[in-house]
């Protein structure tokens, strides 16, 4: 969290189009951050995709977007994070190109600062990618 206020996150969506090729952007997630501490604030909100199905070794996380927001005590801001198109792709070797995999996909949006993963705020939903490329 911020060192000088709290926030609260809420309401994650993430929009996509279907039928992007793997260099095309992917997706956009769209949340809600309200200061509810007294001081004005910032706060860097971290978007992670996880493929916890995959049949390929992957991470359990992957940083794929960020986004910096500056608010009053008691604002609340929709925020869009824009989601690399890398999100759904791994490299694959002997194919020699990055590969998207159809399937489920986590996505979670913690506040950043120092502290334990226990420590921050956070919200989950999922995407569907609907197609191997």
């Amino acid at each position: 969290m911020g060192a000088y206020t709290t926030f609260t996150l809420s309401d994650l969506k993430v929009s996509y189009d279907k039928d992007t090729e793997v260099n095309d952007p992917i997706a956009q997630a769209i949340l809600k951050i309200k200061n509810t501490g007294s001081l004005t604030g910032s706060e860097v909100l971290q978007l992670y995709t996880s493929a916890p199905n995959s049949p390929t070794q992957r991470p359990v996380r992957e940083l794929h977007g960020f986004e910096k927001v500056f608010l009053q005590s008691g604002e609340e801001k929709e925020v869009e994070i824009a989601i690399d198109n890398y999100a759904r792709s791994f490299w694959d070797e002997s194919e020699g190109k990055w590969c998207s995999k159809m399937g489920d996909y986590g996505v979670v949006v913690w506040t950043g600062g120092e502290g334990s993963e226990g420590d921050k705020v956070r919200v989950k939903t999922g995407l569907r990618v609907e197609k191997t490329v």
